[in-house]
């Protein structure tokens, strides 16, 4: 039976990149606790991903020896089946790891002295209690524990053809939802029914689980881009605005649509044009070598030929990178100077709220060696809900 998450090629070209990577930046290896780099190098998932924080992960990857992944009793025996390239070990109790038992494997390891990198900086976290970190500090004290973050990224947001399947497969499973959704729709249904079937039909496209969903339906409102739902029901004369994305094989897409109840009004179809051209306009411009700042600045003078000023989508960016988690870096922004390179996922999101509606159509593309692709599907033009 295959338990496996991903090959074994796969595996080893990431360990292998992480270590010609570490040894160019004179570490001795790095400790990885956070539950989406645990899975990047190992495959192993939890059952509910930073839902709960009793059974802590330490991954240990040393320059040369095997990895080990340390785990508290209930998950070795699953991570045993669905691991690869790496030792499999354990310990009992709940209330925190034995910290002899680290210090144990980082000194067997070759990681006892030198520089060791740690999950320290941007959008990273330690999976592990800040106290316990600074106790293993104070015990290895031939260490220097150092900020990994540049090395993580740098691995991270280019992705391997494996990878992009696995996105192409949730963008698929999220736009089969999306057209089912809003064909669904109806006058008098709550946001959190719409939000119900959203998922459902998400997994009837053979999602491994739904994601997330955000939407917004009423007037007055339609600057809470953050709702995941309410008990309101939508009546005519409507825009709902759904966004979200479904998960495959650990893998996010994230990506929404729109549509109106009952007419579609030439107004709001106008703006929905607008905001599709101003986003093709930018992904346009997507190719290896440009900054993520340039493709800001394409977005922002796309949404200015129209006199739409994109602070009013304030999500704080025009887009961002996606993999394993539903946003990573870079930022589309004015200050991200990260150059776009082949194989990185990009979600390109320029858009404007207005008093009658949200209007942003967010596209999920992957940029190749002359431009970009485009994974994310559904209808771009307004649906009419039924009334």
């Amino acid at each position: 039976m295959f338990y496996h998450t991903w090959p074994k090629e796969e595996i080893d070209r990431r360990l292998e990149n992480c270590r010609s990577k570490m040894k160019a930046a004179g570490l001795f290896g790095m400790v990885i606790t956070d539950e989406n780099n645990v899975t990047y190098f190992t495959g192993f998932r939890t059952h509910a991903p930073w839902t709960t924080y009793t059974r802590t992960a330490w991954y240990f990857l040393p320059v040369k020896e095997k990895p080990v992944l340390l785990l508290q009793n209930m998950m070795a025996p699953d991570a045993m089946l669905r691991t690869q390239n790496c030792e499999i070990q354990s310990y009992p109790g709940l209330y925190g790891t034995d910290l002899e038992t680290v210090k144990n494997i980082m000194d067997s390891h070759g990681m006892g002295e030198g520089n060791i990198g740690w999950e320290l900086g941007y959008e990273q976290r330690l999976g592990i209690p800040y106290l316990e970190y600074e106790s293993l500090r104070g015990m290895m004290d031939k260490c220097q524990f150092v900020d990994g973050s540049d090395i993580l990224w740098s691995l991270r947001l280019v992705k391997s053809d494996i990878e992009i399947d696995c996105i192409k497969k949730a963008c698929d499973a999220t736009s089969f939802a999306l057209d089912k959704v809003f064909n669904t729709m109806h006058e008098g249904m709550k946001e959190t029914q719409i939000v119900k079937y959203f998922f459902s039909y998400m997994m009837e496209a053979d999602a491994d689980k739904p994601g997330f969903a955000l939407i917004a339906s009423e007037k007055g409102h339609y600057d809470r881009i953050s709702n995941i739902g309410s008990d309101r029901r939508i009546k005519k004369g409507d825009l709902v605005w759904v966004d979200g994305g479904a998960l495959y094989n650990g893998y996010w897409a994230d990506f929404g649509r729109s549509g109106i109840v009952g007419p579609v009004d030439q107004e709001r179809q106008e703006y929905q044009a607008c905001v599709h051209d101003v986003t093709m306009k930018a992904i346009k411009t997507i190719k290896p070598g440009i900054a993520a700042s340039d493709l800001a600045g394409a977005c922002i003078d796309a949404l200015a030929e129209y006199g739409f000023d994109p602070s009013s989508f304030d999500c704080g960016r025009l887009g961002h990178g996606m993999g394993i988690m539903s946003t990573e870096p870079p930022s589309i922004t004015q200050q991200d100077e990260t150059v776009l390179r082949e194989g990185m996922i990009i979600n390109i999101e320029p858009g404007f709220v207005k008093e009658n509606g949200v209007f942003n159509i967010e596209e999920n593309v992957v940029v190749t060696k002359d431009g970009a692709k485009i994974l994310s599907g559904a209808k771009r033009t307004l649906y009419e809900i039924k009334c």
